[in-house]
């Protein structure tokens, strides 16, 4: 008889259930949405949008064996990006409907939803995803380094090192003094540039455009989102233009990088550095403030031409 419940799901279950504890306890005096409301609007919200983004990309493999078959979510077929969109989502219309403040519900939510991203990524070990590259060194056959996969090949487990960013970031906001709204902001732009490098890591199945992963575009979408939203309304819009360009050019160079892990003989090591050091760069455009000209300068250096 086929079990309802796999351990993978157990372990998600789990993992859901501790982040809103971690929420509760870190906002329950705080004028954000209660955890038992958030637990009911933005657990099926999250779980809806992982699927539909999934399927979006995807629709010729739900075409193909019939539209219900979208409804069968023990096949798989989830992305994370869609599910995080989704919750956010459902904490701000939660937010807005009781007369809360946006910006501070969508900051509290930051810290616990790392800490669930954490947590489920750890989870990824129970279905075998979350993989990298095959460990030839037997030395290096052991949790948490590497695990069997389906085959019992040993790979090391990328989803540990995925889990260990999630933490690091929510270590480094709850330690940093950020002003209001910029907490989640930090949180995603954090995530992203870290994900755009462990995605590309990562030799399990995966949705890809070409020879690159879908999630490597949606971090760089949403890398994009974050840099546009801390320069909106600001005056000096050459700043702007030039951060989004940046932006631009990190990605092209990403995508670069992509095509030669496939085709070319630069050393697999060298290309990862480049990369780690562009989505440094992706950190700096989006985490450093606009800085605002003086009018009075402006107009001195307009007399001056």
């Amino acid at each position: 008889m086929e079990t309802i419940i796999t351990p993978y799901g157990a372990a998600l279950a789990v993992s859901l259930v501790i982040g809103l504890l971690c929420y509760h306890g870190m906002n329950g005096k705080k004028p954000v949405v209660p955890a038992l409301d958030l637990a009911c609007a933005a657990l099926p919200a999250g779980l809806a949008g992982a699927r539909l983004l999934y399927v979006l990309f995807r629709p010729g493999a739900f075409l193909e064996r019939g539209f219900l078959h979208i409804f069968f979510l023990r096949e798989g077929g989830f992305l994370l990006y869609g599910a995080v969109l989704f919750t956010l989502c459902a904490d701000a219309l939660l937010a807005r409907k009781k007369g809360l403040d946006m910006a501070e519900c969508l900051d509290a939510l930051s810290v616990p939803g790392l800490l669930t991203i954490a947590l489920c990524r750890l989870s990824e070990g129970f279905a075998a995803e979350g993989l990298g590259n095959w460990v030839e060194n037997e030395s290096l056959w052991f949790f948490p380094v590497a695990i069997p996969n389906a085959y019992g090949e040993y790979q090391y487990a990328l989803f540990v090192l995925e889990a260990l960013a999630a933490l690091g970031i929510a270590l480094y906001l709850v330690r940093k003094h950020l002003p209001k709204g910029e907490r989640i902001r930090s949180a995603l732009l954090l995530y992203a540039c870290c994900q755009v490098v462990l995605e590309s890591l990562r030799m399990d199945s995966c949705l890809r455009m070409g020879f690159v992963r879908v999630s490597q575009v949606l971090s760089a979408v949403l890398i994009l989102v974050i840099v546009l939203l801390r320069t909106a309304g600001k005056k000096d819009r050459r700043q702007l233009l030039m951060r989004v360009l940046a932006v631009l050019l990190i990605t092209t160079a990403i995508g670069l990088i992509e095509f030669a892990l496939e085709k070319s003989m630069i050393p697999n090591l060298v290309l990862y550095g480049l990369m780690i050091l562009l989505c440094a760069g992706y950190a700096v455009l989006g985490m450093r403030k606009v800085q605002e000209q003086d009018p009075a300068e402006t107009e001195n250096q307009g007399g001056s031409r």
